[in-house]
């Protein structure tokens, strides 16, 4: 039999704790990849006191006024190591939660990401689908910018050529940048793909290498190239999802969402050395 031990945060004021417990919920949604469930999305862990008289200046709810649940998962302490890797660094601190607040506006659980199970998530026609998928992507790919891995284009130096090919000079320095981060950017991702060809995926198909070995039929899932997986995540939050909204809005699907969350988290995980 296992002998489990409790995580106890120490600290002298009560804001602190509740840092320190916001940082590992918000860890261990990383690693879970989603939000898990929605009632523990909807109240994150408030830490408290054995004596509520101690605390000090923003004051956590009493006791008596909250629920109480139990998470049982072997992913904590894992989670409070990547807190702790965090902590000291602010842009590390704002990425974890914004993917974390990512996945809470939106995400997908990995089970129903199996295409075996889930073949096809159609596209919704509700506009406040279309403004929380929006959402979603705007805030992954802003995990992207925190770790400075995002694409480094302006218009007199744009990320493409005439071509459409790559221009060189900007995916030579998002390369450099990545290597210096210690990240593989020989190690493809998986982009999903699923269902009918959205009219985003007609306007922007994806670059992808070949597909992946279990597509078949509404499942058209492939592999692409780390820097391929950013430029497109770079265009879906830029053309499609940020300012006013076009046509191109509605079409936005899940599996955008999944895909964006998905490249946040990679990079993420890879500069805190955990995969």
């Amino acid at each position: 039999m296992r002998d489990y031990k409790e995580v106890i945060v120490l600290a002298s004021k009560w804001e602190m704790a509740q840092k320190a417990t916001n940082l590992i919920y918000s860890a261990l949604v990383l690693i879970e990849g989603d939000s898990m469930a929605d009632i523990l999305s909807a109240q994150p862990p408030i830490a408290h006191s054995r004596d509520d008289k101690q605390l000090t200046g923003l004051r956590a709810p009493r006791r008596p006024m909250t629920n109480e649940y139990y998470l049982s998962t072997p992913e904590i302490p894992n989670a409070c190591l990547l807190a702790v890797r965090a902590g000291a660094r602010r842009h590390l601190a704002y990425a974890i939660t914004k993917y974390h607040v990512s996945c809470q506006i939106y995400s997908i659980p990995y089970v129903d990401l199996e295409p075996f199970r889930t073949p096809n998530i159609r596209l919704s026609p509700f506009h406040n689908d279309h403004v929380r998928f929006a959402t979603s992507i705007i805030l992954a790919y802003s995990v992207i910018e925190e770790l400075g891995l995002e694409i480094r284009a302006s218009q007199s130096r744009p990320s493409r050529l005439e071509s459409g090919e790559w221009n060189p000079k900007v995916r030579s320095d998002l390369e450099y940048r990545l290597i210096k981060a210690r990240i593989d950017i020989h190690e493809d991702i998986t982009w999903l793909s699923r269902g009918p060809s959205t009219n985003v995926e007609r306007i922007r198909p994806v670059k992808s290498r070949f597909k992946s070995s279990w597509s078949e039929g509404a499942v058209r899932d492939s592999e692409v190239e780390l820097v391929e997986a950013i430029a497109r995540a770079s265009w879906l939050r830029s053309k499609v999802s940020s300012h006013a909204f076009t046509e191109l809005a509605k079409s936005l699907s899940p599996y955008d969402v999944a895909n964006v969350q998905s490249v946040a988290r990679r990079l993420l995980l890879s500069v805190l050395r955990f995969c």
